[in-house]
């Protein structure tokens, strides 16, 4: 994996698992997932009050790092809330709207996880009848997808037709296998459409259509996809059960079957910005990471055009004109990088 590709794989499941978002379309830091438990950032479980208190939560409108007092505060408020409503979730806790965990320290915690996850989805879709791997015959986009739903549920134990589906190179069928719904119990309707659209290598816009085609019936159905729902399909359609995150099975979830066809290149597809020729030129100049192991402090030092390396500027520099975030000081040698390439 290159570091392209390493960020755009982190940038897409930090959209993913960072943003919930109400059938309103109102994005939640803070929310409840399949167990009720107070969850937060990538899927941080911070249910217990010590938990909730440690997290770098910042106010949402001005910015500023909330005091432990202030954390305190806010979750003791939610508790006292909901033992008098029990059926109270943190998502729909008013005063936790105006509470925001930093995308930047979101990012950071899922490129870990992506370089760690690696060599497990390596290893859980083998190589197919030549020995060649299955994983480097997957598009950028597809490979992203297995991250994301790897990412979300721990394995791919409740995904066994997803796991066909990469084994045949079939880019529809890896589009229909990702969905599953969020740790709340809903599915993230963005999420549904990014995976289908770096799977099958359509624009995002496509991909939301047809997302709003397959959910046409949906009661959580947020008003921009219902817009989207064509009018002859909207009372017709195939039916298919899909997972959850947590990996429980949702009860009778019917699903509608779009008749639209899609590509099935090599064209990579993501809902992020394009990239610029400029941009495109210092990114192609990155080679790939380093061997397994090597440290990361090591790595970044080794990366290099001419024996010199890379400037931390540039590579900011160039993941901004893509619309991202520039990596944190400590992945590119500063004070507390910690791990190794997987």
């Amino acid at each position: 994996m290159n570091y392209q590709q390493l960020m755009n794989t982190t940038r897409h499941i930090s959209d993913n698992e960072g943003l919930f978002k109400t059938p309103t379309g109102q994005v939640k830091s803070i929310y409840g997932d399949s167990n009720g438990n107070i969850t937060t950032g990538v899927g941080i479980n911070v249910n217990s009050r010590d938990n909730f208190i440690q997290q770098p939560f910042r106010n949402a409108d001005t910015q500023d790092t909330l005091s432990s007092a202030e954390k305190a505060q806010a979750y003791d408020a939610y508790q006292t809330a909901r033992q008098k409503d029990p059926s109270l979730t943190p998502q729909n806790f008013m005063q936790f709207d105006s509470i925001e965990y930093p995308p930047n320290l979101r990012d950071s915690g899922v490129m870990d996880r992506v370089l760690s996850d690696e060599p497990k989805i390596r290893a859980a879709l083998g190589t197919d009848a030549d020995g060649n791997s299955v994983y480097d015959k997957l598009t950028d986009g597809q490979k992203t997808v297995m991250h994301d739903v790897y990412y979300a549920n721990g394995s791919f134990q409740n995904f066994p037709k997803l796991i066909d589906k990469a084994k045949n190179a079939d880019a529809k069928g890896i589009a229909n296998e990702s969905s599953f719904m969020g740790g709340a119990g809903q599915y993230n309707y963005d999420r549904l459409a990014r995976n289908r659209a770096a799977a099958q290598g359509i624009s995002f816009e496509d991909a939301q259509k047809d997302v709003a085609t397959q959910h046409a019936k949906d009661q959580n159905l947020p008003p921009n996809y219902k817009a989207l729902i064509p009018k002859s399909t909207s009372d017709s359609g195939d039916t298919s059960s899909q997972q959850t995150a947590s990996g429980d099975q949702p009860t009778a979830q019917q699903e509608q079957q779009t008749a639209a066809a899609s590509s099935t290149d090599d064209t990579e597809a993501s809902a992020y910005p394009p990239v610029d020729d400029q941009t495109a030129q210092r990114l192609a100049s990155l080679p790939d990471l380093p061997p397994a192991g090597t440290p990361i402090t090591q790595a970044f030092a080794d990366i290099s055009n001419d024996d010199t390396p890379v400037p931390f500027a540039a590579m900011s520099q160039a993941l901004t004109d893509m619309g991202g975030e520039p990596p944190p000081p400590s992945l590119l040698g500063g004070d507390g990088a910690t791990g190794a390439f997987a």
